[in-house]
């Protein structure tokens, strides 16, 4: 069955085919390795045989050509995963990108603040109707529009002035007043500009800024908004001014009657008066 050429050629031939079981000392059943190439025992755990220096066969069987190892297969995979979980986290549900996460800012309202009730939102959207705008000098039609206006509080030492120029001569200026009470004043849009200083805040908001009927100071109030149709009586003071008036341009022609007075004022206002005024004359109470 073998062709051999001595014990020694058998022993080769048998190695290079399998390996033979011992037991140790011990009693354990041990594998004893052989070279393939000389018939030598193979020292446990060298690489190489002592005796010819041959590389010793791991007895593993090599990948076959093609496959790809498992550890580069897990490898590939999670990088997959982790570009899979990066794109769902950077896209929002409906496929578009999500706005860059920004710290909040303190005191701004959050996604559960509470929504202003409608009649709030409305309050806020009829008062932004209102022309507002504070002392200095403006083109009229540019820089405010034409119509009537009024503060709405007293400020001492206010003065205004309607312009048909801006040279500052007396010439360019339409009416004028010095007053330390509430003012009302409209504007024409034939006007070129409009002046006033330490006057506060002009508003085209013309409600009532006192009850009808109540005692009022020195200013320029309504007639049927601020005051009702009467007869009023102020204190005596000395250098007392009132008017009644037919409109708020300021100018003479605007006057139905007026009166100075260090005494006491006794005033009869008509229903078809537009407004009235005084100055130094102290409270007016109806009569």
């Amino acid at each position: 069955m073998w062709e051999t050429s001595g014990p020694r050629y058998l022993r080769t031939r048998l190695v290079a085919q399998t390996t033979r079981s011992t037991q140790n000392t011990g009693g354990n059943r041990m594998e004893q390795r052989f070279c393939s190439k000389c018939g030598e025992a193979l020292p446990s755990g060298n690489p190489f045989c002592g005796h010819c220096g041959a590389r010793i066969d791991s007895g593993q069987p090599e990948a076959q050509a093609g496959s790809i190892p498992w550890l580069q297969v897990l490898a590939v995979a999670l990088v997959v995963i982790a570009l899979g979980l990066g794109a769902y986290l950077y896209l929002r549900p409906n496929g578009t990108p999500g706005p860059a996460a920004t710290a909040p800012i303190a005191g701004a309202p959050t996604a559960s603040s509470t929504v202003a009730p409608p009649s709030a939102i409305a309050t806020v959207a009829a008062t932004s109707e209102f022309h507002v705008f504070g002392d200095g000098d403006f083109v009229v039609g540019k820089d405010i529009q034409p119509g009537t206006y009024r503060t709405r509080v007293g400020s001492p030492g206010c003065y205004w002035a309607r312009l048909k120029g801006f040279s500052g001569a007396v010439e360019d200026v339409i009416a004028n007043d010095n007053t330390d009470g509430p003012e009302v004043i409209t504007i024409a849009a034939s006007d070129m500009g409009f002046t006033s200083t330490r006057c506060g805040t002009w508003t085209s908001d013309l409600s009532a800024i006192i009850s009808p009927g109540s005692p009022f100071p020195d200013g320029t109030y309504i007639v049927g908004t601020d005051l009702m149709a009467g007869t009023y009586r102020s204190a005596a003071s000395q250098g007392c001014y009132w008017a009644r008036l037919s409109g708020f341009g300021g100018t003479n022609d605007q006057i139905i009657a007026n009166g100075n007075t260090d005494a006491g004022a006794i005033v009869t206002i008509s229903a078809s008066d537009k407004g009235f005024s005084s100055s130094r004359c102290g409270t007016w109470t109806k009569q």
